[in-house]
């Protein structure tokens, strides 16, 4: 796959899998050898899988805010609800 399709988030390597219709599924995978821009993936895709090869930084921070979003919607039994 593209090198740039590739998100780094400490020791976990994800790609942004295309289901199309617009939308992404974060998946983490095991990457080997690197080179002239492409990185061999592993483990964690099938083959004819399509991911996002551009635009990785804002998918990777709309999933951060979608997730933080439903950690402060949900709410908790110790306050009775979540955050106002």
């Amino acid at each position: 796959i593209p090198t740039s399709a590739v998100v780094y988030t400490g020791p976990r390597r994800l790609v942004f899998v295309n289901l199309g219709a617009g939308r992404f599924r974060p998946q983490e995978i095991a990457i080997g050898r690197e080179s002239g821009g492409m990185t061999v993936v592993t483990s964690g895709l099938e083959p004819g899988q399509r991911v996002a090869a551009a635009g990785t930084f804002l998918l990777s921070a709309v999933a951060r805010i979608s997730t933080a979003a439903q950690y402060w919607s949900t709410p908790s039994a110790a306050d009775g609800g979540g955050m106002p």
